[in-house]
C-alpha cells in the first residue's frame, strides 16, 4: 500500500535534519507541604518548533506539521514533576529579559530582612550582563540605605570643618590684622549619581566666608566595587580623591577639606561600628553560599 504523501516525511526512507527549539516556563507554587519548583513546556506555539536543516527539501506546510507533532511530544512526555524546594532557597521568582542570543533569566534574592515588594523584578527589562554571562543587581534605595554611613561621614566632615587665616596687611604705616573665618553648609545632599562601572556621591555646599562673599560648590567622591582573587572577598573602595568644583583664592582650603572628607571616607568604608565593606562583603558572600548550596 503505498504511503500517502503527507505521511512520507516520517518515512524510513525519508529521514529528517532539523533542530528542535523549546521554551520551558519556570514557576514556584505553593503546596500544603511548601513550595515547589515548576517546569512547564511553554504554551506558546511560537516557542517551540522545528527548524529544518538546510537541504532537507522540506515544504513549509511539512515543516509546520513536524512543529505540532513535536509540541504534542514536548508537552506530553517532556513535562517533569515539580520539585520540592528546601526553605532556604532563595529564588522566588524568575523573569526573561531580552531574546535569542542575548536571552539572560533574572533570578531576586532576599538579602536583607526587611519585607518583599510586590513585583520586585518587573522593573528590570535591560540584560546589562553584557559578555560575562553574569551580574548582579540592587535597587537604587538599597544601596542607598548601604551607604548611609558615606553619607553620614559627607555631613560631619561639613559639620565639623571650621578654618581661619590672619592676614596682616599695613594701612599708613600701621600694622593691622584680619582674621578671615570659614565654615561650610550643606545646601543639599549627600546623595547619589549612576555612572558606568561607578557610583558617584555628591553633594552641594557652601563655603560660609567671614567677612566677605559665601562661595558654592559641588563636593563628589567615586566609588567602585574590587574583588580579591584570592579571599573572594567583594569590597567598595575610593576611586581617586575627593573633587570640589570651585577656585577659591584660599588652595589651602581644597587640601584642607579633602584630607577632612578621606579621614571620614575611609573610617566609613572600614572602621566604626558598623563598617559600609562588611555589609558589602556580606551581600556578595550571601549569593555564593546559597547559589554553592543550590
Amino acid at each position: 500500500m503505498p504511503i500517502p504523501e503527507p505521511e512520507k516525511i516520517a518515512a524510513v526512507d525519508h529521514p529528517l535534519h532539523g533542530e528542535v527549539r523549546a521554551a520551558f516556563e519556570l514557576s514556584v507554587l505553593s503546596s500544603a507541604s511548601g513550595r515547589k519548583l515548576s517546569v512547564r513546556p511553554s504554551s506558546t506555539d511560537s516557542e517551540i518548533e522545528f527548524i529544518a536543516a538546510t537541504g532537507t527539501g522540506l515544504t513549509g506546510a511539512e515543516v509546520s506539521r513536524i512543529s505540532g507533532e513535536v509540541r504534542d511530544i514536548v508537552r506530553e512526555k517532556f513535562t517533569p514533576q515539580p520539585v520540592d524546594l528546601p526553605p532556604e532557597f532563595p529564588f522566588s521568582e524568575f523573569k526573561v529579559i531580552g531574546s535569542g542570543a542575548n536571552q539572560v533569566i533574572a533570578l531576586p534574592i532576599q538579602v536583607s530582612d526587611s519585607s518583599l515588594p510586590s513585583g520586585r523584578i518587573q522593573n528590570l527589562d535591560e540584560n546589562f550582563a553584557d559578555s560575562s554571562g553574569f551580574a548582579f543587581a540592587a535597587s537604587k534605595e538599597y544601596i542607598e540605605d548601604l551607604l548611609e554611613p558615606l553619607f553620614d561621614a559627607v555631613s560631619n566632615v561639613v559639620r565639623d570643618f571650621k578654618k581661619e587665616i590672619i592676614i596682616g596687611v599695613t594701612v599708613f604705616g600701621i600694622p593691622l590684622k584680619q582674621t578671615i573665618k570659614f565654615t561650610l553648609q550643606l545646601k543639599s545632599g549627600p546623595s547619589l549619581e549612576w555612572e558606568s562601572g561607578k557610583i558617584k556621591l555628591s553633594a552641594h555646599l557652601k563655603l560660609v566666608v567671614r567677612p566677605g562673599p559665601d562661595v558654592s560648590f559641588k563636593f563628589t567622591q567615586k566609588f567602585k566595587l574590587a574583588l580579591n582573587a584570592s579571599t573572594q572577598q567583594v569590597t567598595l573602595e575610593a576611586d581617586g580623591n575627593p573633587s570640589v568644583n570651585t577656585d577659591l583664592s584660599f588652595n589651602f582650603l581644597h587640601e584642607a577639606f579633602e584630607n577632612a572628607v578621606k579621614e571620614k571616607r575611609d573610617d566609613a568604608l572600614s572602621g566604626g561600628a558598623v563598617p559600609v565593606n562588611d555589609a558589602v562583603n556580606g551581600i556578595f558572600a550571601g549569593p555564593g553560599r546559597s547559589s554553592s548550596a543550590v
